[in-house]
């Protein structure tokens, strides 16, 4: 089975990343005197639902990206993606650039997860994780609650529990319907990181990546948990026929 994992491109919440800068430049991305609103923040916020557009780097990136599927060594018939913005704009740059026909497929699914009434005051998860482990010292009650609600309750405030946003990946990656085989998935560090915390897969392209970034493929095996469940239960079938 074939199939590639890349994280929607860069919109003005994403961490300023410079790491294509140069190879984006090559492409004809200028960095100068860019309006206020494109210029990406310093921290990497829990934009979760929010529903954000790519900006011109961003849009720069996605090209990299075709120029990436377009080497890999088989060719991409359909893109899955994400029902958000700035995931379904990443998936059409794609396919209007690897210089052959690719269907465009939105799921739900993917979505990133939604961290509610945080992602609404645009608050940093990881300065939250980090006033939790100062709590002592913290007079204000509201981010103590939202502190709390994000950790131990986060329906309370809007977000989507760590268990359903699980399930519902586990849904589209177990799905009979969905067919992995020379296909793309786009989806949010969230959905990443989700899956391969998990062990749903764990195959980069280069095993010395620590971590996938914005504009760099990863090849992915979202179907090796349902084969070796096939052959325990082909096996167990085999057993019983004897």
């Amino acid at each position: 089975m074939r199939t590639l994992f890349a994280m929607h491109c860069i919109t003005k919440r994403n961490l300023n990343d410079n790491y294509y800068d140069e190879k984006l430049k090559r492409l004809g991305y200028d960095d100068t005197n860019l309006p206020e609103d494109q210029i990406p923040s310093e921290r990497d916020l829990a934009t979760g639902q929010v529903d954000e557009s790519l900006i011109e780097k961003g849009r720069f990136q996605a090209k990299l990206l075709a120029e990436q599927v377009k080497a890999v060594d088989f060719e991409v018939k359909r893109i899955y993606c994400a029902d958000q913005k700035r995931c379904k704009e990443t998936a059409q740059i794609i396919a209007d650039n690897i210089g052959y026909p690719c269907e465009i497929i939105t799921d739900k699914r993917l979505n990133a997860r939604g961290y509610g009434k945080i992602a609404d005051e645009a608050m940093d998860i990881d300065k939250l994780k980090h006033f939790w482990q100062h709590k002592d010292v913290i007079t204000n009650v509201e981010t103590m609650e939202l502190i709390l609600y994000y950790l131990v309750a986060p329906e309370k405030i809007g977000a989507e529990p760590k268990s359903k946003f699980k399930a519902r990946l586990n849904s589209f990656i177990q799905d009979p319907s969905i067919n992995f085989n020379d296909a793309l998935v786009v989806a949010g560090s969230d959905v990443w990181k989700r899956i391969k915390k998990d062990n749903i897969f764990y195959a980069y392209k280069d095993e010395d990546k620590a971590d996938l970034r914005r504009g760099q493929l990863a090849q992915v095996d979202f179907t090796r948990e349902k084969e070796q469940k096939t052959r325990k239960d082909k096996d167990a079938s085999a057993d019983m026929a004897r």
